[in-house]
């Protein structure tokens, strides 16, 4: 029996440092696997805060282009308004001159009735 043990006990500590290599490798393994999982993490988190950053730059630009758009439609709107009123002055100006014309027409066949109408001077 005792040629037998120690050839046993040789195999069975050479098995252990065989299984002790193996479980450090292992537990290596693990610990890469962890540090680049946590590498990615905190990639993937910076990249989040630069998104939500830049998402609130966005949001800003947009709000400032909205109020600037309103405030260009509301000078439009001014301009809109300007322009019909003076329209409508312009129309009221020709029917106030188609009536003085009418006028000037009307003194003029009464003065004299006979006389052979003017002709007026060829507009500009």
């Amino acid at each position: 029996m005792k040629k037998m043990s120690l050839p046993v006990a040789v195999f069975v500590a050479i098995l252990g440092c065989v299984l002790a290599v193996s479980a450090n490798v292992t537990t290596m393994q693990i610990h890469d696997q962890l540090k680049k999982e946590r590498l990615r993490r905190f990639q993937a988190e910076n990249t989040m805060q630069k998104m939500a950053q830049e998402l609130k730059i966005i949001k800003s630009q947009a709000n400032q282009y909205n109020q600037d758009l309103a405030s260009i439609q509301e000078i439009l709107g001014k301009r809109d308004t300007e322009k019909n009123a003076m329209k409508k002055q312009l129309d009221s100006l020709n029917e106030q001159n188609q009536v003085l014309l009418d006028q000037l027409d009307n003194l003029k066949k009464l003065r004299d009735p006979k006389a052979p109408e003017p002709k007026e001077p060829a507009a500009n």
